[in-house]
């Protein structure tokens, strides 16, 4: 058989998903604060 048909990407994208998620939520906020403060930071920086 052919390895590309044994290569699974959405199964692959599934298990990141799993671990990644929680984490993701949890530093949701977190990484809005610092997505809205990266703007400001640049533009005091100039």
């Amino acid at each position: 058989p052919c390895t590309a048909e044994n290569f699974n990407p959405e199964l692959i994208l599934g298990l990141i998903g799993q671990v990644v998620l929680p984490h993701l939520e949890e530093q949701y906020p977190i990484i809005m604060e610092n997505a809205w403060k990266k703007p400001a930071n640049m533009t005091k920086a100039d």
